[in-house]
């Protein structure tokens, strides 16, 4: 009998040394093996009826980096009253858009392109996500949000993008670097979003894009700390709301509804409001607009300067900026030698703000703004594997 419980007693050390006890402190966690957001209870967001004018907007919450809702801002869109599956069919059938062949976010399978009329046809019973540029054919079913109608946004703006799916989709954990509205014109999503501060300390183990691993439907606290005692908000956003979500939030978003699309618009961030743009009365159509990718690769390069405290020399540049996709590196000995106004062989934030748009765009040879990664972080997949760099909002 003692020689058996010396054989039971050595088996149990051999298993402890091979399987770590979990302890009950871990287990006892809140929110532990649990939906993302089950730790503690969520803060409430502010919300208004309508979009507030440009002016209020800026003061009240852009300038503020804070997250509001707009209850019903875009229910007379012309979209959002009309895009039935028919009717998008009939009027759009013929158009062509990216699909992702998953509704998990997963940035490592290629979007394949098709006719609108076939997704139609197949994404209620498929795992099909539509996420693209919205046509410009589209656009004028949309309106200019009217917060961003003047103050220099416009001038900005950098997308805007259609997310389609049936219920079930769900992204990473992840932030942005652009500024974003998003309007809910069928469905309804739910979204997780922490605040600028609070989201400094979410390790975005993903840094080639801005993303955590973490599985949201099943957060391991022992794994992601960070997440344990995280303030969050939870807004529900219903056909006709919008939300206004500012750059450096992190996010996650996941549907619920049969049927569900949204439209986002991004814009870079800016500092100051252009008063006088508001009364010179030259306001376009949304048909009208354009994206300026040279403002957003702007403020990335400013971006770089703060993170690294200094002047930036050519390897700086060089070695940190990158296509995400490919680690191609963007910024080439001639591009440096552009910015290099004055030839002392750094790169100062004067320097940077005195460059033109055309000049910005051909240092960044096209590469879309939100492949490019300020970091030297890049994926590992291949290129040809690599997905559209619009991440899940």
């Amino acid at each position: 009998m003692a020689a058996e419980k010396i054989i039971m007693y050595s088996s149990w050390v051999i298993f402890y040394s091979i399987c770590p006890a979990v302890s009950s402190n871990d287990v006892a966690l809140p929110g532990h093996l649990m939906p993302l957001g089950s730790h503690q209870a969520a803060d409430t967001i502010a919300f208004v009826d309508g979009f507030p004018q440009p002016e209020q907007f800026f003061d009240m919450f852009d300038k503020n980096s804070k997250a509001v809702v707009f209850r019903g801002a875009c229910k007379d869109f012309t979209a959002t009253r009309m895009w039935s599956d028919e009717f998008l069919r009939n009027e759009y059938g013929q158009l062509q858009v990216s699909v992702d062949k998953v509704k998990e976010e997963n940035r490592y399978l290629p979007s394949m392109k098709m006719k609108i009329k076939d997704f139609l046809e197949a994404y209620h019973n498929a795992s099909w996500y539509m996420i693209d540029t919205l046509p410009k054919e589209m656009w004028h079913d949309l309106d200019i949000p009217l917060s961003i109608r003047c103050g220099g946004y416009l001038k900005r703006l950098q997308d805007i993008v259609i997310w389609f799916s049936n219920k079930g989709s769900k992204s990473h954990l992840h932030l942005d670097t652009v500024e974003n509205i998003n309007c809910m014109i069928a469905g309804r999503k739910d979204w997780f979003l922490v605040n600028l501060e609070n989201s400094k300390n979410i390790v975005m183990d993903h840094d080639e894009g801005d993303y955590c691993s973490v599985d949201v439907e099943k957060v391991d606290m022992i794994k992601y700390p960070f997440l344990r005692k995280i303030p969050w908000y939870n807004v529900s956003l219903e056909q006709g709301d919008c939300i206004y979500v500012p750059h450096g939030w992190a996010h996650q978003v996941s549907s619920q509804s049969e049927r569900n699309i949204a439209i986002n618009f991004w814009w870079t961030s800016m500092d100051t409001f252009n008063y006088s743009s508001c009364s010179d009365g030259s306001l376009k159509s949304i048909v009208d607009l354009n994206f300026t990718p040279g403002e957003q690769y702007r403020f990335q390069l400013l971006q770089l300067l703060t993170s690294t405290k200094e002047p930036c020399s050519f390897q700086c540049l060089h070695s940190n900026i990158v296509s995400e996709h490919t680690g191609k590196k963007l910024i080439s000995r001639e591009d440096f030698n552009g910015i290099d106004s004055n030839n002392n062989g750094l790169i100062e934030r004067d320097e940077i703000l005195q460059l033109s748009l055309e000049t910005l765009e051909n240092i960044f040879d096209g590469e879309e703004p939100g492949a490019v990664n300020i970091r030297g972080k890049f994926s590992s997949s291949p290129p040809e594997q690599a997905v559209h760099s619009k991440d899940e909002l």
